[in-house]
């Protein structure tokens, strides 16, 4: 009798199972992975913007002079939104106009005051809504004529929504994800300067 080898070695068609089973697990990886990066860019774009918030309020407070720029803001430093759609933000030194007895407007006016340094939120992040909380009302401005400005070495902040200036005593500016509709709050006390994310 003749015996036949038998030969060692996978079927086309177990080749095919397998690379199906990898095909499936590699899709299932990426959208876990796409998920957390979701997640991450908001928390990235809030973390990002509540430092520059506070570092922006330490150079106010200690009267922070800008080498660069060499001069001393007379006001404060600020944060303007210019198109907050895009999450674009910037570090302004806030000056009065000096031409102008008693001109104080607490805002971004490119005429008189410097621009320190520009920002843009993570791809897919953007400043949705300024609310001011004042007793016993709640108002929501544009965030496009939204600025703050911290004082020169005073520990509160004026706010100003819609070219006025913000009455409440909580302001808070929320960031949204735009994809996934997921927002976080960073709110400032006027009065106490205290800046805290909610």
């Amino acid at each position: 009798m003749i015996r036949q080898d038998k030969k060692n070695g996978f079927s086309l068609i177990e080749m095919l199972v397998a690379l199906a089973i990898v095909a499936v697990i590699s899709v299932m990886v990426s959208i876990s992975v796409s998920s957390l990066n979701d997640k991450k860019r908001l928390e990235q774009g809030t973390t990002n913007f509540l430092s520059l918030m506070q570092l922006t309020q330490s150079n106010a407070l200690s009267g922070y002079v800008s080498l660069e720029l060499a001069i001393a803001p007379n006001i404060g430093y600020g944060i303007h939104f210019d198109y907050p759609d895009l999450g674009d933000y910037f570090v302004f030194i806030d000056q009065a106009n000096e031409e102008v007895a008693g001109d104080v407007d607490y805002k971004y006016d490119a005429e008189f005051d410097k621009i320190i340094e520009n920002h843009i939120l993570p791809s897919g992040v953007s400043f949705k809504d300024c609310v001011y909380a004042g007793s016993p009302t709640i108002v929501t401005g544009n965030i496009y004529g939204c600025d703050i400005v911290f004082l020169n070495q005073k520990d509160y902040a004026y706010v100003r929504i819609d070219s006025s200036l913000a009455a409440g005593v909580i302001n808070t500016f929320i960031l949204e994800d735009v994809e996934t509709g997921e927002q976080k709050n960073i709110s400032i006390k006027r009065w106490l300067g205290l800046i805290f994310q909610e």
